[in-house]
């Protein structure tokens, strides 16, 4: 991070987004890092890439880029607002300001902001009361319709209830036991489910994350026998999915 400070000189407002913010207000070390880009990421990170003697792997379509320096590495992305043409569908995304692109996250506690820049450097942006509910542990969604819009935040919420140690709150618990129960996840197509349920199963407390996803219905939601055994289809989700199964519950 300290190397990237200088190079992010006289270029277009830079922030460190996600993740690493919020792992950095745990005091905990973040081996992502995402910077949002007030203007042409793509842009910066080929500058950022000469400036630190690296390479940028540039992904034009989307605003985005990836940079590689001296140990480094750095996911550089245009902020931007988004809008879902129907739920579950990937968004329709166009530049915007830093605001929008903040309240367009999944849960509080992600999106916060820090400042790279010259005049902004290590100030905290924080509009939704991330840092609050990350001292408080309290996993927030940002607007009603966070898990219609986006229904793999149901797997996410309880991922990060399992890593961090912390709790949806009630208004957020009630939007996710109604979204599984109105069938939210089948909007969503079989890889993106199957990518979601990978991570859930990688961590450490997967066992209180599948009591969680019993106690809000959400394994029934996604597969009826996740219900009945939900540690021996979970683990057969798995392996569907690391066999490159269509949809991670195939094989359930």
């Amino acid at each position: 991070m300290a190397e990237l400070l200088p190079a992010l000189r006289g270029l277009p407002p830079a922030y460190l987004v996600g993740g690493a913010v919020r792992d950095m207000l745990r005091g905990a070390e973040s081996v992502d890092l995402d910077i949002a880009v007030e203007g042409d990421a793509v842009a910066v990170a080929r500058t950022l890439a000469e400036r630190l003697g690296g390479e940028a792997r540039e992904h034009e379509r989307f605003g985005t880029a990836t940079v590689r320096a001296g140990g480094v590495t750095a996911d550089l992305a245009t902020t931007r607002r988004e809008r879902y043409e129907r739920p579950g569908a990937l968004p329709v995304v166009e530049p915007a300001p830093l605001a929008d692109d903040l309240v367009r996250r999944d849960f509080t506690i992600n999106a916060m902001a820090v400042g790279l820049s010259e005049d902004d450097v290590g100030e905290l942006h924080d509009p939704h009361g991330g840092r609050t509910d990350l001292e408080s542990g309290v996993v927030r969604v940002l607007h009603e319709r966070s898990f219609i819009d986006d229904p793999t935040r149901l797997l996410r919420a309880l991922r990060y209830e399992a890593r961090l140690g912390m709790r949806m709150d009630a208004r957020t618990e009630e939007l996710a036991r109604t979204a599984a129960a109105d069938g939210a996840l089948e909007t969503v197509s079989g890889p993106r489910i199957r990518d979601e349920l990978m991570d859930l199963l990688r961590e450490l407390e997967t066992p209180s994350a599948l009591e969680r996803a019993r106690e809000l219905e959400i394994d029934s939601a996604l597969h009826p026998s996740l219900a009945a055994e939900p540690e021996l289809a979970a683990a057969a989700a798995l392996g569907a999915a690391e066999t490159g199964a269509d949809r991670g519950l195939a094989a359930l």
